[in-house]
């Protein structure tokens, strides 16, 4: 190996790990910013506080404006016969008809989501699909329950004749009683807030950006060093010009 080779060959390992690491490391450091001013800035659907992440002090916003801070946010439900007494208003409200508590009714689902389209019990009246984040029907199957999200849902009937489109459903769910809760230590000790009387609740927000960023940054470095090693490679194939301009 020439001397003139060598230090070309050192040249092109010291610039390689300049190169290699410095778009990469502006780019994983830009995202990083980015992830760290999310926090704490994303307000969320109500429907949606059982399944975000949360912060060591949560903040809802009730439908009614009222604002809360607590902690230890736990899954709860309501009590029967609260949500009987809640169920019952809305209905009687006359704003939207809702099948009868405990009723026998058929829920059917849209094609191509279930093998078994149709299943009829008893009807317990409506909550979340915590995975879908979701509005859903819940209906007891013998000893089973059953809890079907609202947007797979094609009809609901009851026994009298009564039916009613899951697709209209689920589009005046906020109108709905849920029976789904939530438990949050207040300073006033544990209270229990329906999160169908959520409005939103603040989460933290998305993150990942630093990892884009980086991406970013080494597709460049890979990029730049492999236009350095052709160029170190051929050295006598390109003459550039002060003025950028290169030539054979």
């Amino acid at each position: 190996m020439s001397r003139n080779t060598a230090s070309l060959l050192l040249l092109a390992v010291s610039a390689c790990g300049v190169c290699g690491s410095g778009c990469s490391v502006v780019g994983y450091g830009v995202g990083s910013v980015v992830d760290s001013s999310n926090r704490d800035t994303a307000w969320v659907e109500g429907s949606s506080v059982l399944r975000v992440e949360h912060l060591d002090t949560t903040r809802i916003l009730m439908k009614d404006g009222t604002r809360l801070e607590g902690r230890n946010l736990q899954e709860a439900h309501l009590p029967k016969k609260m949500y009987e007494e809640r169920y019952l208003e809305a209905v009687e409200s006359g704003n939207l008809t809702l099948p009868r508590l405990y009723d026998t009714v058929d829920v059917r689902r849209i094609p191509g989501i279930s093998a078994k389209r149709t299943v009829s019990g008893k009807f317990l009246g409506f909550g979340i699909d915590t995975i879908a984040s979701e509005g859903a029907v819940k209906v007891m199957l013998g000893s089973e329950l059953k809890t079907i999200g609202l947007s797979t849902v094609e009809s609901i009937k009851d026994r009298h004749g009564r039916e009613w489109e899951g697709r209209t459903l689920n589009e005046h769910v906020e109108q709905i009683p849920l029976d789904c809760a939530i438990q949050l230590n207040l300073a006033g000790g544990d209270t229990l807030l329906a999160v169908s009387e959520i409005d939103s609740v603040l989460a933290p927000g998305k993150s990942g950006w630093r990892w884009v960023g980086l991406g970013i940054g080494a597709t460049v470095d890979a990029v730049a060093i492999g236009y350095l090693i052709y160029y170190l490679a051929h050295p006598l194939h390109f003459e550039f010009s002060l003025y950028g301009g290169s030539s054979k």
